[in-house]
Order: C-alpha cells, then structure tokens, then sequence
C-alpha cells in the first residue's frame, strides 16, 4: 500500500536540485590575462602582508601577547 506521502530523501533532492544548478552556472573560468585583475593588493585580505607581518612581530614581542600566530615575546621590547 502507497500512501500519499513522499519519502524526505526525495523531496531533499528535489530541493537541492535548484540549488546545484544555480551553482553550477554561476561558476565561469578565469582566463590568464584576467588573473592580475585578481591578484591585485585591492583584492586581498590584507593588502599590505610583510608590513602586517611585521607589526604584528613588534606588537608580539613588546608586549609579550600571543597574537594568534602561536608564539610570544619576553616582554622586554627585545628583538
């Protein structure tokens, strides 16, 4: 006997589906010459890196914290 209810694997898939299509098209290949459009220092998190890096440093080891980076200074303002 069937009853009228659908099975949830089903009705899942029937939702997901959408989804994954939707996804699928929104993806598009990046050519090289379009790359440095996206490498630029616009684009990152942190655009200036090595200058971070380095404050970062100075803070970790004047104040003796751990910045996240996983080590600490002596508190001394030592380098």
């Amino acid at each position: 006997m069937m009853s009228g209810r659908v099975r949830a694997p089903a009705v899942t898939g029937l939702l997901l589906l959408p989804l994954a299509l939707a996804s699928l098209l929104a993806c598009q290949s990046v050519e090289p010459w379009e790359r440095a459009a996206f490498a630029a220092a616009r684009m990152q998190s942190e655009p200036h890196a090595p200058h971070a890096a380095f404050v970062d440093h100075v803070r970790q080891s004047r104040e003796a914290i751990d910045a996240g980076s996983g080590s600490s200074g002596g508190g001394c303002g030592c380098y």
